[in-house]
């Protein structure tokens, strides 16, 4: 889950790094490239379907297996977290996102299309 961490920050800077003030249309071109790429495979449980981006929010959208949600609810406040810390620790993509006033959502799904969790990340919460 940790390799997923890392590589979700790492699109979030990407999809970030090109913004410039409200630019929010380059943010959707920039998902559009990564969905290209998707279903991308990030660990042994954790597939990125897509990613979208409407203004300000980018979604990220997962299939997580092996986990039910009961488990996955769990995990959800230390992903969350770990996602906040992986953006603090990196001032360029957290200086990108405060100047967009970019906030994330991230919704897990099991293999059948249920949701299991999801979390959001608001812009304030960056700082």
């Amino acid at each position: 889950m940790r390799k997923s961490l890392a590589f979700i920050m790492m699109l979030m800077v990407t999809l970030c790094a090109f913004a410039k003030g409200p630019n929010y249309k380059r943010i959707a071109e920039e998902a559009e490239i990564v969905n290209k790429a998707c279903p991308i495979k990030l660990d042994d449980y954790t597939v990125l379907n897509n990613v979208t981006a409407d203004k300000d929010t980018i979604v990220y959208n997962y299939t997580v297996t092996g986990i039910n949600k009961t488990q996955f609810e769990v995990l959800v406040p230390q992903i969350r977290v770990a996602a906040l810390v992986q953006v603090k620790n990196n001032e360029a993509a957290r200086k990108d996102l405060l100047k967009i006033g970019a906030r994330a959502e991230y919704y897990y799904y099991d293999v059948d299309g249920e949701l299991l969790g999801n979390f959001a990340i608001e812009n304030e919460e960056w700082k």
